[in-house]
């Protein structure tokens, strides 16, 4: 489903001649250096692409997939198959890396009529590997030799003419590409039908934290993944035809070289794309908006943006129409998860639906995370804000990004319950910082919600006076407390004494507290009697709502209720004094 999928896209990519995507047989590279020939084959010059350190993205012919042997490629490679000299060391492999691409081009441009073609041919014939370093060339450097791909090129008057663009060299690989001799034949799992099958996968570029070179989505190297009978086949393991396997990668490499089609959410690499040719750019853009993957100018454009998003999907969510210029949410939509794997890449998650009911689930997400918060917040917080705030800030690696980013994402774009994991860190990183923060208290109440089916008319977004929730009651009660000492004091420190114990064993902890709150109320009430009253009112409609005795413990559930409760009465605090002041 995941290839014929990505094969299908690269098919509506080559009806956009826009998307600059190599058609069969072809490949994107970047390419640092240009060898200059003359019409007899001398090499006049070198000539550095773009700023020469990391070159320029060219299309040229498929280049073959080598770990290690000699593979000569077509018309671009790098210095040790087109110079025979290179800096690694080793002079005698480079002779025959140089002898390999010499057979391979003399074979393939032997017969064609072109200037090009016999430039190319007589340069093997004529050049010696060593005499680079005796009579240097202009525009030789030792950045030459370091591994970017070079190509060749004729003068074309004030120009150079290249030769992957020479009309007659390229119908030479065109008909390469065609010419499928040599390759076994199986039905292939994609197409169904009996095809010439691909024995190597070319490699994914741009997935973080895999391999430099790139990385294999299908590939065999070990016989515990062979199947029986086909040890040491490689792809015959899971046939997938060449064709199939060219489109597949091309496809899935112009979605990682993208921003737009592309984020990253913890270790995990996110590519979406669209059914529709027309709508794939709207959609995307509006999708990596709503998970957070858009990158921002300024503050106030963020804000701006999610402000839209948020409002956009509120309509969606009740059902009213949605109108986004360039943006259809009746396309199939595809969502990849791909996460780095030794030499291969781990497929987190693969989604296709509608791209109206992703968005959908996506806006449900946020209906059920949005909490009260500060004016200066973001009016959304997006799934890499959750994640982060349960980070340890003194750790080296983003341990829990890594764990929960797949399941996170999965949850959101499913609709599915949240990670359990997910709700236990919220708690764990509030217990060391004896502090709630707005994406604790977001995470809390989805948990609630979606997990331990809790109604949102009790669950809800600003503090609930009407939920006799004993947990909820008993949070918003040391949000009083904490308040109460802070007016008699000048500052609150029940909180990072108490927060803890009050949480999990509010029997032992809250008489302690309520003794200590009538001293504070007593000084309250001599400096500030109006002040004194009304935290005195507050406290006793409280405790009106309290059981006759403290619970001895409460539940991980009934621990989220009471930090949600707590959050949401110091917001409502906090609520009122900026109403007051405006």
């Amino acid at each position: 489903m995941i290839i014929s999928s990505l094969a299908n896209y690269y098919g509506r990519l080559l009806e956009n001649p826009a998307s600059g995507v190599a058609k069969p047989g072809w490949c994107e590279r970047q390419v640092k250096f240009m060898l200059e020939l003359s019409p007899d084959g001398q090499l006049k010059s070198v000539i550095p692409c773009g700023d020469g350190k990391h070159g320029v993205s060219k299309i040229v012919p498929e280049q073959e997939k080598r770990s290690s042997g000699i593979k000569a490629n077509f018309l671009c490679d790098t210095s040790s198959y087109l110079l025979g000299i290179d800096a690694k060391g080793k002079p005698e492999r480079a002779i025959q890396c140089f002898e390999a691409s010499k057979q391979l081009h003399e074979a393939l441009l032997s017969g064609v009529d072109s200037p090009m073609a016999a430039a190319i041919v007589n340069y093997f014939n004529l050049w010696n590997p060593g005499q680079i370093l005796d009579n240097p060339i202009p525009g030789f450097s030792e950045e030459v030799l370091e591994g970017g791909n070079l190509t060749f090129c004729l003068e074309d008057g004030m120009t150079w003419k290249e030769a992957c663009n020479e009309p007659s060299i390229k119908r030479v690989c065109d008909e390469r590409a065609q010419n499928d001799e040599g390759q076994s034949e199986m039905v292939s799992l994609v197409t169904g039908r009996r095809e010439p099958i691909a024995r190597l996968h070319p490699a994914i570029k741009g997935v973080v934290g895999a391999q430099s070179m790139g990385a294999s989505l299908v590939g065999f190297n070990c016989e515990a993944f062979e199947s029986y009978g086909h040890a040491k086949e490689q792809g015959r393991n899971a046939p997938v035809d060449v064709k199939s396997t060219q489109a597949y990668t091309t496809a899935l490499n112009y979605l990682l070289a993208h921003r737009g089609h592309r984020g990253r959410f913890g270790d995990t690499t996110v590519v979406f794309w669209s059914s529709s040719q027309t709508a794939d750019q709207g959609n995307c853009s509006v999708l990596s908006l709503a998970l957070g993957f858009s990158i921002f100018e300024s503050k106030e454009s963020e804000s701006e943006a999610t402000s839209n998003l948020k409002a956009a999907l509120e309509r969606l969510q009740a059902g009213k129409p949605v109108d986004i210029e360039g943006v259809s949410f009746g396309d199939e939509f595809y969502l990849l998860g791909l996460a780095p794997n030794a030499a291969r890449l781990s497929v987190r998650f693969f989604l296709r639906d509608s791209f109206g009911e992703v968005m959908r689930r996506v806006a449900d997400h946020y209906r059920i995370t949005d909490v009260c918060h500060a004016a200066f917040d973001p009016p959304i917080a997006t799934p890499y804000r959750l994640l982060d705030s349960l980070e340890n800030p003194n750790a080296k690696d983003p341990v829990i990004s890594s764990q929960l980013s797949a399941p996170l994402m999965r949850s959101i774009l499913q609709g599915a319950r949240y990670p359990e994991a997910l709700f236990q860190n919220a708690l764990l990183r509030v217990r060391a910082t004896k502090t709630v923060k707005r994406e604790h208290a977001a995470i809390i109440r989805a948990y609630l919600i979606r997990n331990a089916r809790m109604e949102e008319k009790e669950i809800t977004v600003d503090v609930n006076p009407s939920n006799e929730n004993e947990a909820y009651v008993l949070g918003r009660t040391f949000a009083v407390l904490e308040q109460i000492q802070e007016a008699a004091n000048g500052k609150a420190t029940i909180a990072d004494r108490y927060l803890n114990a009050a949480c999990s064993t509010p029997a032992t902890t809250f008489p302690v507290l309520l003794k200590l709150s009538v001293a504070h109320l007593s000084k309250v009430s001599r400096d500030t009697p109006g002040r004194g009253v009304y935290l005195e009112k507050a406290l006793g409609e409280l405790m009106e709502m309290q059981q006759i005795s403290f619970p001895k413990r409460l539940s991980l559930i009934d621990q989220g209720s009471f930090l949600l409760g707590y959050y949401q009465q110091k917001q409502a605090r906090y609520k009122k004094n900026d109403e007051q002041e405006a």
